[in-house]
Parts: structure tokens; sequence; C-alpha cells
């Protein structure tokens, strides 16, 4: 399958018209709390909600001619021509691999944004002796983190009320934006040109010839199309993505000082922090990391134990690598490799308690209720399998007793989304949910998020009417 026979379907449509159309099409992909899960199967004349994203970004980054006669079936063809034809390659490839595209192509489809805005709030506004976020965040994009939650609440509210027939993309935005709200909007847009540089200069170097229908997406850095002086969102799904994920991207980018920094300190606190503010948890002790010994190990970056159980674990702040877009061998390694360092970094911590080199902290818990846990950043699309591998096969060189059995069903990889879901949805206790026992309990909606953003947004759709009234009067 050709990439280009795929653009020339959307090239014969001037760029407005496709703006327009996916525009149209993606608003009714979104929801208040999560993006509406929208199965092309279903629908034989919608693209999916996949589909589409790759059509809207690769409409913004296609040159255009005006004067072209815009085709009304265009997004149909386009969505026939990625079914008909095998770009996923299928033939050559595994099903992991498959997976693995879709996974990277797609934003998650069943999150709830609520999650997003509640700890971006919390990692943007962090403050200690060590790290000040909110100093960080205006150093560098030169407005404070509150106006980013105030734009995705006021683009939300136009994409998806009666507001959308009411005034363009741009007529709303001069109506209703404050000053600091319109010194935001600028980091969240982009011409097509702007578009067409960055992703030229972030694919120098990669190998895309088997994947090229799984390209970076910068819609979700920059949801906005400034085309003719006039404002698109071409997918509008993204829009609470780029008000926080990648925001956290584009802070840390080139900054490995300052990534390392979040890491040790704020994605730290952040799991200490939702676990006392979740019932699953709470009753436990807590502990943050800690030396011990002559030689003064460090121990996990939290450990959490009651009176007959433990679990360490071990967070890790990194994002994956842009060449894992092209299934380059040595970025999947590299990941395989810092997932396995964090299991055997948990596995000496369990060694050097079981010979009572903690004592002083903690006491000595029998291996049966002894756990660990890596949390990443990002999700992990790939094999976890092979991790489990390569951390058995260490454990040995380092001399180390452990069956893969027991590392692999005593130690737990879980993204930090995923965690997050876990202590929101379900009742139980987190050893409970690492022993992968039910854990439906009739307690519910652990984390209250729903409060957080209420007090977040503040701003109500009677106050959008007000300041339109107010400005269009002015």
């Amino acid at each position: 399958m050709s990439i280009n026979e795929f653009d020339k379907i959307i090239k014969r449509n001037p760029m407005h018209d496709r703006l327009i159309v996916c525009q149209d099409e993606s608003r009714n992909r979104f929801d208040v709390n999560k993006p509406k899960i929208f199965d092309g199967k279903m629908y034989n004349d919608k693209p999916a909600n996949y589909e589409l994203e790759l059509i809207a970004f690769r409409s913004v980054i296609m040159p255009t001619n005006e004067f072209y006669r815009s085709s009304r079936k265009w997004l149909l063809k386009s969505t026939e021509y990625l079914r008909n034809n095998d770009f996923f390659n299928t033939k050559e490839i595994g099903i992991d691999e498959v997976i693995s595209r879709l996974s990277f192509l797609q934003i998650e489809t069943q999150i709830d944004y609520k999650i997003l805005f509640y700890r971006y709030n919390y990692f943007f506004n962090y403050k200690t002796n060590n790290l000040d976020m909110n100093h960080e965040f205006i150093q560098k994009f030169n407005v404070e983190y509150k106006s980013f939650i105030k734009i995705s609440f006021l683009l939300s509210a136009w994409a998806t009320t009666e507001f959308y027939k009411m005034s363009t993309l741009e007529e709303y935005m001069n109506l209703i934006f404050d000053e600091n709200e319109k010194m935001a909007i600028n980091h969240l847009k982009r011409k097509p040109d702007e578009f067409i540089e960055e992703y030229n200069e972030l694919n120098l170097g990669l190998d895309l010839s088997r994947n090229i229908f799984f390209d970076l997406n910068l819609l979700i850095k920059y949801p906005i199309v400034d085309y003719n002086e006039k404002m698109f969102i071409p997918y509008a799904p993204y829009i609470p993505y780029s008000c926080t994920r990648s925001l956290m991207f584009r802070l840390t980018n080139e900054n490995n000082t300052l990534r390392e920094k979040i890491g040790k300190n704020v994605m730290e606190e952040y799991l200490k922090y939702i676990s006392d503010n979740s019932l699953v948890t709470n009753s436990f002790n807590k502990i943050s990391e800690f030396t011990y010994s002559k030689e003064n190990k460090k121990s996990s970056d939290l450990i959490i134990h009651s009176d007959d159980k433990i679990v360490f674990i071990e967070s890790k702040l990194f994002n994956q690598s842009l060449k894992l877009r092209s299934f380059d061998e040595e970025a999947i390694n590299s990941s395989y490799v810092r997932v396995a360092d964090a299991i055997i970094q948990i596995l000496r911590n369990i060694v050097d308690m079981t010979n009572n080199e903690m004592n002083r902290i903690i006491k000595k818990y029998d291996l049966e209720n002894t756990f660990g846990m890596v949390v990443l950043y990002d999700d992990f699309y790939f094999n976890l399998e092979m991790c489990f591998d390569l951390a058995f096969t260490k454990s040995k060189e380092k001399g180390y007793d452990f069956t893969k059995d027991y590392i692999k069903s005593s130690i737990s990889v879980f993204s930090l989304l995923q965690l997050e879901n876990n202590l929101n949805l379900y009742g139980g206790d987190i050893f409970q949910l690492l022993k992968k026992e039910n854990l439906k309990s009739e307690e519910s909606r652990l984390i209250n998020y729903q409060t957080v953003i209420n007090e977040l947004f503040l701003i109500d759709k009677d106050e959008i009417e007000s300041r339109i009234r107010k400005n269009r009067t002015m």
C-alpha cells in the first residue's frame, strides 16, 4: 500500500474543506468525560477513530490548491482506501506488532479526562524546596497552568455544544478568552507550514518504511490549525491531551536534568499522594526512599506495608523513544532493559530485606507476602514477557535465587494511567490488585476526581454566554 496514493485522495480537496470536514466529524467523537469509541466496522460510511486521526493529520501536512473543487465523498474514499489495502503488512508481521502500531497511533480511548486534569494539576503546581513546578512551567510557557485548564474546558464547550453553530472558532476565542488564555492558546496552534517543518525535523534519521501510516501526530501537541487567518480543530478529542500530557512532554523535552528532578520528586510524591487519597490504601503505612546498610544502599522509591504484607514500588518517568515508531530494534531493546532494571532494583530490595539489612526501617516479611510494582509514566506497548525474561537472566547473574515464576507472579508492571484507573474504579486494597484478585466492592470512585475538577474550572455554560453577550455588545 502506498502512502502517496492515499495522500492523492486528500490533496484533491482544498485544505479549508478538509479541515472543516475533519472538525465536523471529530467533534462527534468527543464527550465531556472521555473520547467516544467509534468503530468503523459499525458505520461503513464513517472512519473509525484511529482512521480519522490519520486522515486529519495528513490533511494538515499535504499541500493544497484552493482552486480544486471539493469532493463530498473524499472522506469516505480515503477511509475505504485504508480498509481495502493492507497497511498493516499483516503477512510480514505478527499480531503483537499490529497491536503496538494501533496503540502508538490512537490516543487512549478509555481514559477519563478528569484523571488527566487531576494528575497534571498536581504535577504543574508541585512545590518544595527542591523543585518549584509552577516556576518551571511559567519559565517555559509564560503563563500559569490554570489558563490551559480553562482553555481545555472552553474549547471543549465550543466543540460539543450549540456554541459550535453560533460562532466560528476564531470569533469564539476572541469573545471568550481573557489575556492569559490568549497567551496560552498561542502554544496550542500552528500554521500548516509550521506543522510540516517540525514533522520533517522529527523524522530525520528515522526509518519509517515499516509503519509510514503510524506517524507522529503533531495535532496532539497543537490541536488548532491556523490557516488563512481562520482557526480549525481537525481532531477535537486531542484537546484535553494537548493541555495535559503534551505539556509535560514539551516542558521536559531535551531537558534531562528537569525530567530527572520531576521523576525523583513529583512522580514519587504523586504515587504517595494518590494512595493517601484513595480508600484502598490509606490504612497502610507508606515509606519514601531511604538509605540503609553501611554501603548506603537506596531503597525503592515508595514502600507500602501492613502488618503482614509489603510492596516495593519503583517509579520511572521517561518518554518512549520516537524511534519506536519505526520499530527500531535498539530502541525496543532499550525499553526492555529499563523495565528489567527496575524489576532488578526491586529484587535487590527483597534480597536485602530477607537478609535483615533493612531492619532499622522495616521488618522481614515472608516472600509469599512480598510484592513489587514498577510504575511507568508512559504506557508500555511491547511484550512484557521479554522484560521478565531479561530480568530473570540479570537476577541469575547477580546471584539471586528467584524463579522466573516468582518474579512474574510477585512483581507487576503498570503504567501510571493503569494504576490511577485501578485506584479510582475499584474497591479492595492494593495487595488484592497485585494478587490479581477480584477488586469489586461496595466502595468505588475512591479518589474524588470530580470535586477537584469542579474546583479547577470554576466556569460554566452561563458564564460563557455572558462573556459572549458582553463582548459582542462592546
